[in-house]
């Protein structure tokens, strides 16, 4: 009985001694990656009132995002701790502001482009076709005065009554073709009075469309300079704390989240427009991707092992 006790008591040295001889042979971990040495726990902070975001569908986004990266590392690198975890808050300010006007500009640059396209069609049809009409009406009064040239001739040598009748007969008929031409005439000009508004209108479209574009450029040359940060993480040794800014949707809110939550385990920003830490944040960005998983395996390689 001693001897298996003794025996059993070297076994645990022995393994113990492994296990400290197996430690020091790895590299010291660096400070940002002792970030993701344990389960980081985080709750929900205060919402802004001005948001319109309750507080379900904030926790929501919330697990989502953090499910993103429990799921790509297969192990629960975030949990829920009402109580002591780092608190995710949600704080409306002027970047939110922003963000709705260039959304705001991108829909009304997509509403004039949805009527600004078809219009140029309709109208350089409407034109063409003006054009056709007028050129038609242009020959038919050319006749008719053509015409009338010629009845003055005739009437210059009336050999009868019967001739003189048949003149006047044909002098009547060429005036009704030319009361009906002058009439058409008129609305010849309606239509081309009709063609030049419709013309200055698709103009002063184009014009606000150029507008919108350039106002839109000047909203995007700012996030591109960092003046536009949706999203930030504060760590300051083992505390860490969340601030969301803004979204547009609850995609967009999760995509947020989970690009904080990258930072919140020590993982710096990629030159991967797709992946979840670019810096700038775009429609691509739906999920973590396999640049994403080695700035993963790169910023906490022991837990990844």
């Amino acid at each position: 009985m001693t001897f298996i006790i003794r025996a059993s008591l070297w076994a645990l040295l022995i393994f113990m001694l492994y296990q400290l001889f197996a430690g020091l042979r790895q590299p010291p971990l660096t400070q940002e990656q002792q970030l993701c040495q344990t389960p980081i726990a985080w709750r929900l902070g205060t919402i802004a009132p001005d948001f319109n975001l309750s507080e379900a569908q904030a926790l929501a986004a919330i697990r989502a995002a953090a499910g993103q990266w429990n799921d790509i590392a297969m192990r629960q690198l975030f949990v829920q701790d009402t109580k002591n975890g780092f608190p995710i808050d949600f704080r409306y300010d002027a970047r939110q502001e922003a963000l709705l006007r260039k959304a705001l500009l991108q829909r009304q640059l997509n509403q004039l482009e949805q009527w600004i396209d078809p219009r140029k069609t309709t109208l350089q049809d409407n034109v063409d076709f003006l054009r056709r009409k007028i050129a038609d009406f242009e020959q038919r009064k050319a006749q008719l005065n053509s015409d009338f040239a010629q009845l003055k001739q005739q009437a210059a040598t009336v050999a009868s009554q019967e001739h003189a009748d048949r003149l006047n007969a044909e002098l009547e008929r060429l005036n009704r073709r030319q009361t009906e031409l002058n009439e058409e005439a008129a609305r010849l000009n309606e239509e081309q009075h009709k063609l030049k508004q419709d013309n200055d209108s698709l103009n002063d479209s184009i014009r606000e469309h150029n507008r919108l574009i350039a106002d839109h450029r000047a909203e995007s040359t700012a996030q591109r300079q960092g003046q536009f940060e949706v999203g930030q993480m504060k760590i300051q040794g083992k505390q860490r704390q969340m601030t969301i800014y803004a979204f547009l949707s609850t995609e967009d809110l999760v995509a947020t989240i989970a690009h904080e939550f990258g930072h919140a385990l020590g993982i710096g920003h990629t030159d991967e427009p797709s992946s979840l830490m670019y810096p700038l944040k775009n429609a691509a960005q739906l999920e973590p991707t396999s640049v994403d998983l080695q700035a993963l395996i790169r910023q906490c390689p022991r837990q990844m092992n």
